[in-house]
């Protein structure tokens, strides 16, 4: 949804439409969105290897990247007790404390 009516800009409706087909309505318990600003996210791409290469997200625009982050976090915003959202900066123990305390809090753990 987010790559699709944030980055590419589609209508939303159509969208929800054939996912909810496609999955026969099928809704999980819980989303969790790892937030990672674009450029931070540019940045551990491009440590990657060079012998990998990158996909067709990968290689777009930083604007196509910002219009998807700020979707997840509209559809977030909207919806929090379906999202859990984390700081995908944060050193991987603290990643996981944090994912950990969220399912707690969410009665989910």
């Amino acid at each position: 949804l987010a790559f699709q009516a944030g980055g590419r800009e589609l209508a939303r409706e159509p969208i929800d439409w054939l996912n909810a087909y496609a999955t026969d309505n099928l809704q999980p318990h819980l989303y969790v969105l790892l937030d990672l600003d674009p450029k931070a996210s540019r940045e551990r791409l491009m440590k990657r290897s060079a012998d990998e290469p990158l996909d067709r997200f990968e290689q777009e625009k930083e604007d196509f990247h910002i219009r998807v982050r700020n979707y997840y976090l509209k559809i977030a915003k909207e919806s929090p007790q379906e999202w859990l959202v984390l700081d995908a900066k944060l050193p991987a123990e603290r990643l996981l404390e944090s994912l950990l305390s969220g399912l707690k809090k969410k009665e989910l753990l």
